[in-house]
């Protein structure tokens, strides 16, 4: 979209400051995913490539390469799923072949091939046992691991409404309402909804509505509210994030306005944007 594409004219206008704010973020990708240890393959990679002029290894670096700089200059903004997505297909096999060479170079008589060869396999490593620790660490305190993340990571995952902190709470709390009864839950699909939709089996009774675009005007969610006031449930919800901006927040303050005559937070791991249960 507009929002995240630059145009042409805004390419020759050479934005500078998104560019260095790009590849800032991608540093903190690999910083945070990969860890420090990864640039000294990344480098022995591309420097072999070169000096034994290796046709396949020399396509793949470019495509990566290709592919980084298309997002970092062509973009305004991205998350991580997109340079991955970009990125990583050719920075596995870049790392792959950077140690198959680096092994290949540890019996070269020249010294400065050998000690290469031996800092390529010592990052090698460091760097997985820098994936192991963040495996378990993601696994034994989740919250802990998004803390230690990018900001993206953070803003998202923990503060932003994709996360999916106090979901299970809520389940739990839904397993209990009686039926039969609705849900009104986040538009957008991601947390809380779509969680709420694939456990909606556990809870049958209570059908999971999405916010739809009549909860934008006030007149229209008063009509909403008394048309669900005069159907036959026992149980009348919303449930949504309370991360906010510039398009939830309208519909967020209807809801909360006129259909929250009960109001309680769920909220699981510090830092986390809690979900908000409004019963009325």
């Amino acid at each position: 979209s507009e929002k995240y594409t630059m145009s042409a004219g805004e390419i020759l206008g050479l934005p500078f400051d998104v560019w260095v704010s790009n590849v800032s973020r991608v540093f903190d990708f690999f910083l945070k995913y990969q860890s420090v240890f990864i640039f000294p393959l990344l480098l022995f990679f591309f420097i072999a490539a070169v000096r034994r002029r290796t046709l396949r290894d020399l396509i793949v670096g470019l495509m990566f390469l290709g592919a980084s700089a298309a997002v970092m200059l062509l973009l305004k903004a991205f998350g991580e799923y997109v340079y991955n997505g970009a990125t990583v297909p050719f920075l596995i096999p870049i790392l792959a072949r950077a140690v198959v060479v680096a092994i290949e170079m540890v019996r070269e008589p020249a010294f400065v091939y050998a000690a290469a060869s031996g800092i390529v396999v010592v990052s090698t490593v460091l760097m997985l046992g820098h994936w192991g620790y963040q495996i378990t660490l993601m696994q034994r305190s989740p919250d802990r691991y998004l803390e230690r993340g990018t900001s993206w990571m953070k803003g998202n995952y923990l503060k932003g409404w994709p996360g999916g902190f106090g979901v299970a709470e809520v389940v739990e709390y839904l397993e209990k309402q009686e039926g039969p009864g609705v849900v009104i839950a986040d538009g957008q699909w991601g947390n809380p909804r779509t969680s709420l939709e694939v456990f909606n089996s556990r809870y049958p009774k209570l059908r999971i509505l999405g916010v739809s675009g009549d909860f934008y005007d006030e007149s229209k969610t008063l009509a909403l509210k008394k048309l669900i006031d005069a159907q036959p449930f026992k149980t009348r919800l919303a449930v949504f994030s309370a991360d906010t901006d510039a398009i939830r927040a309208p519909w967020q303050n209807n809801i909360q306005k006129f259909m929250c005559a009960e109001r309680q937070e769920v909220k699981v791991v510090p830092g986390q944007t809690p979900i908000i249960i409004c019963k009325f």
